[in-house]
């Protein structure tokens, strides 16, 4: 078996190694992709970029039995297996299914992970505290040195929604959206900088922030029907222009009229969900990511329908 990290949905993860095997636990399962990062670290596995380590492939492993994952000993060219077993020959293909908001970073009203660094609210909810690496401002201060800090412009202030992206974080608050670290396409304030932010109010007055999340390098948040997004555009993310972006309202198919609940980023394509399960999809879709829609540079907010 080559040298890799196995990540479990029960809570755990194995780190393999030429000599042995390391469990990783973890109390929340979405943190045990970066408790396994920090602790292959320490046995001197060196970082790479984008959340991966070098010589050391993440697979994820469902370990309910009647979910397809893919395995150390398989590796990515030889296919599929149920872990655990013998592969066998591929089934024939199943109907599409119906299109699905995929998490590609960690959300939660209460956790937030990315590149070797979380942050978390209070037991109450309130405030967040954050702590890893800091080396552009992710834990919410430009002092590098620094390993954990609690946000005094968040103190006291009850945290809706946090999510994260490489090595910027968000959260909302109410009416608000708070931002911190990496700025260097706006993705945190709206306006580029080469030095990191500290938490700013980058939206805020739209209304009750019901959605949230990060891209690759630009941010997009719901306020009920109404969804802001701002940032680096320059890959087609949020318009067909190439410049940095303030918060700036999406114009959204006209018989989206029902609440945004669910907002997801999957880089340079995101997702909108409503509370009666409407979808809708924009940014580069020249990867075809978006289905039915032409593969283009930019495609403006389109709702997906299912089969």
């Amino acid at each position: 078996m080559k040298d890799c990290i196995e990540i479990y949905d029960d809570g755990h993860a194995e780190i393999h190694t030429s000599d042995d095997t390391i469990t990783v636990t973890s109390p929340n399962q979405a943190g045990l992709r970066t408790a396994a990062i920090i602790k292959a670290r320490a046995l001197g596995y060196k970082p790479a970029r984008q959340n991966r380590l070098k010589n050391l492939p993440i697979k994820r492993i469902a370990a309910t039995a009647l979910v397809l994952a893919a395995t150390c000993t398989l590796g990515a060219i030889s296919g599929w297996a149920l872990h655990g077993t013998t592969p066998t020959k591929p089934a024939a293909a199943a109907p599409a299914p119906k299109p699905k908001i995929i998490t590609r970073t960690v959300h939660s009203s209460h956790l937030a992970g990315a590149n070797l660094f979380t942050c978390q609210t209070g037991t109450d909810g309130k405030g967040i505290t954050c702590s890893g690496l800091n080396d552009q401002g992710q834990l919410g201060t430009t002092t590098p040195e620094t390993t954990s800090n609690t946000l005094s412009e968040l103190k006291g202030k009850t945290i809706t929604h946090l999510a994260a992206s490489r090595a910027t974080t968000c959260a909302a608050t109410g009416t608000s959206v708070y931002c911190w670290g990496k700025n260097d396409t706006g993705q945190a304030t709206g306006t580029p900088s080469d030095t990191p932010a500290t938490p700013t109010a980058v939206l805020t007055g739209k209304g009750e922030i019901t959605a949230l999340t990060l891209g690759a390098a630009h941010t997009c948040a719901a306020t009920g029907t109404s969804l802001y997004c701002w940032g680096d555009t320059t890959n087609g993310q949020i318009k067909d222009t190439g410049q940095a972006l303030t918060p700036t309202k999406m114009s959204l198919p006209k018989n989206i009229k029902d609440q945004i609940t669910g907002l997801e980023s999957s880089g340079y394509v995101t997702w909108a969900q409503t509370k009666t399960g409407q979808l809708v999809a924009f940014g580069n879709n020249r990867a075809g990511e978006i289905p039915g829609a032409e593969k283009n540079a930019h495609i403006e907010p389109t709702e997906i329908k299912g089969n």
